[in-house]
């Protein structure tokens, strides 16, 4: 006769008990056991679970997407804003070689390039308020002498003042020349590098929030992988609750039903009836 003691694996109550004492066969059910540990532990697997899920629904809902898709359009438009950027420097850099030669926006003339090449406002408005004061003073001069040489002043005085309006006319003309604006070209190349700088700055956060999704999704595989590995152990720790014989046999159980018992205390014992045989030698001379 084989004996075999059945203990308890873990801190457990006895929830159930099918067999008191007595013969069992092969596979029957003992004993329910009820673990604590592993009412905690499935608790933990259920929050992790709900834990993961709300993690992964922005992934599976498009809203995660949607902003990726966001970046994507704002690094499109701010593309777009650079190159239209450059295209208003290149057209006015044109511009200058056109009628600067080499001077350009990145690299600016002297200070005085406007009283080099160009003639202001003011000085033709000086110059003219000057002629015209100069052919004031000869009429009156003119007007005190005699009635003749008022004739030659008013003549000398209508030929000042053609000369004067000639020099207006040119002057204005000249002036009609667009001086290059400095201060708006720095603006405009602000403005570009700002613009690049942005650009720079919008297409580095697209490429780190696909980086980022990627990343995610490996890491909710990952924890999704853990959840199936601790729900495969509390499964098989849950079975290991209830107990069967393992062979045909007699069973007497030592707890009581519903009582609490430590890991290791003696819960039943089952004994196997192993089967035996007799042997017989009969001496050859009993038949003689």
């Amino acid at each position: 006769m084989k004996n075999l003691a059945i203990e308890a694996p873990d801190d457990v109550q006895v929830e159930t008990i099918d067999v008191l004492d007595g013969p069992i066969k092969k596979g029957q059910r003992l004993l329910v056991l009820k673990s604590f540990n592993l009412d905690r532990f499935a608790i933990h697997l259920a929050l992790f679970k709900e834990h993961i899920d709300i993690i992964e629904r922005p992934f599976l809902d498009g809203r995660v997407q949607a902003e990726i898709d966001e970046l994507n359009e704002k690094v499109a438009l701010l593309h777009e804003i650079v190159s239209g950027a450059e295209r208003e420097v290149r057209i006015r850099n044109e511009y200058y070689k056109l009628t600067l030669g080499e001077y350009t926006t990145l690299n600016p003339p002297p200070q005085n390039i406007d009283t080099l090449f160009f003639f202001p406002m003011e000085s033709t408005t000086t110059s003219s308020s000057t002629a015209t004061s100069d052919g004031s003073e000869s009429q009156k001069t003119s007007s005190i002498s005699t009635l003749g040489d008022r004739n030659k002043t008013d003549g000398s005085s209508s030929g000042t003042t053609h000369q004067t309006t000639t020099t207006t006319q040119n002057s204005v003309t000249q002036s009609k020349i667009v001086s290059p604006d400095w201060k708006s070209d720095q603006e405009l190349q602000t403005n570009l590098d700002r613009a690049k700088i942005e650009y720079g700055g919008a297409k580095l956060d697209a490429d780190k929030a696909g980086k980022h999704l990627a990343d995610a999704l490996d890491k909710i595989k990952l924890a999704r992988r853990k959840l199936a590995e601790y729900e495969a152990l509390l499964a098989a720790q849950q079975a290991a609750m209830t107990i069967t014989s393992s062979y045909e046999g007699t069973f007497s159980s030592r707890v009581a039903l519903g009582s609490f018992v430590r890991k290791g205390h003696l819960l039943a014992l089952l004994w196997q009836i192993v089967g035996f045989g007799l042997f017989i030698r009969i001496p050859e001379s009993i038949f003689q």
